[in-house]
């Protein structure tokens, strides 16, 4: 894995081929987790549930004597408890608890740059109400937001795409999770929001376009326009930029996303640490071909954040093209779960 920058402190990553732990790896301020996920319980080929992100959640919470705590919150029927016994003695004072309510996917959560707001994807508000009309529905949505102000520590919550008219894909996100297509990246000097949304053109398509790709790229636009309308979040002011989503086949389900991503602020600067997606091609008539409109796509996209005046840049090296077979990249990967000062 990639180096990333001084400030982060501990990292959880899940292996996917391992039943056991992996060493704790220690690189000056730097230390990884790795953190085995119960793969025996999943069918072959399933994926969604096999993410760090979406099974542990961090949260910091007061003592009875009103000192900070880290409290890390887990999916039990994913992870192997035990995993975290060698966490708590790398993190003094860390509590690692089952997470019960409300049963969350990280993929769908994210947190503003202020660290005073939530964004969640609206599918999974409608999981938490489905079925239900009238007052009981309405009642499911106070009591979901309730719970996610406790956890998390937020006053303010935005349902991204929560109208039907709104960046909706067959009644559905443009993808699973919002992490695959938006990314919080902070403020800016005149606090407004910086937010990556997700962009699919025609240089970044290696198949056969198809309906499917076009109604992908439609949803993503939708997205973008309704983030940029502060009616639809309350009058929260957000600067989009777009970031490159690469689509690898004709039915969109095989695709790279650059916001899925992790952002880095540093007394320097904000630094993006964005998945490279060339390692682990496959060979073939058409794999340096397809690495080096890559590596194009990655340059440019460099240059682009930089002249955006958005922060810069650091590709991480990792495997990505083969995880995103498997839906997620990078952030899905990884819970930062503890971060030092400058």
């Amino acid at each position: 894995m990639h180096a990333f920058g001084p400030e982060v402190e501990c990292f959880v990553v899940a292996p996917f081929d391992r039943a056991v732990p992996e060493e704790n790896r220690v690189t000056g301020k730097k230390r990884v987790h790795l953190v085995p996920l119960r793969t025996e319980r999943f069918t072959p080929g399933s994926s969604i549930t096999r993410w760090t992100q979406d099974v542990v959640h961090a949260f910091s919470c007061k003592t009875p004597g009103g000192q900070d705590q880290l409290r890390l919150h887990y999916n039990a029927g994913r992870i192997d408890p035990a995993a975290f016994r060698e966490l708590q003695n790398h993190i003094p004072g860390l509590q690692c608890l089952p997470m019960n309510e409300p049963r969350i996917n990280g993929g769908n959560i994210l947190i503003g740059g202020t660290g005073d707001f939530l964004m969640a994807g609206a599918d999974l508000l409608n999981w938490y109400r489905r079925g239900l009309t009238g007052a009981a529905r309405s009642a499911a949505r106070i009591k979901l937001e309730n719970q996610l102000r406790d956890k998390f520590g937020v006053m303010r919550i935005y349902w991204v795409n929560a109208t039907e008219a709104s960046g909706r894909l067959n009644g559905r996100q443009p993808f699973f999770h919002i992490d695959m297509y938006v990314s919080l990246a902070g403020q800016t000097d005149d606090n407004t929001e910086l937010v990556f949304v997700g962009e699919i053109r025609n240089e970044y398509v290696f198949c056969n376009h198809s309906p499917e790709i076009a109604q992908l790229k439609e949803a993503l636009d939708r997205t973008a326009r309704w983030m940029e309308n502060p009616r639809n979040h309350h009058g929260l002011k957000c600067r989009v930029l777009r970031l490159p989503v690469l689509v690898f086949n004709e039915q969109a389900d095989h695709y790279g996303c650059y916001n899925n991503c992790l952002v880095e602020q540093t007394p320097g600067g904000r630094i993006l640490y964005l998945p490279d997606f060339m390692p682990g091609l496959n060979g073939g008539k058409t794999a340096n071909g397809t690495a080096q409109r890559i590596a194009a796509i990655q340059e440019q996209l460099r240059w682009k954040i930089l002249k955006w005046n958005a922060g810069s840049v650091r590709f991480v090296s990792g495997g990505f093209f083969g995880l995103s077979r498997k839906m997620g990249s990078l952030r899905c990967m990884a819970k930062v779960i503890q971060r030092t000062g400058a």
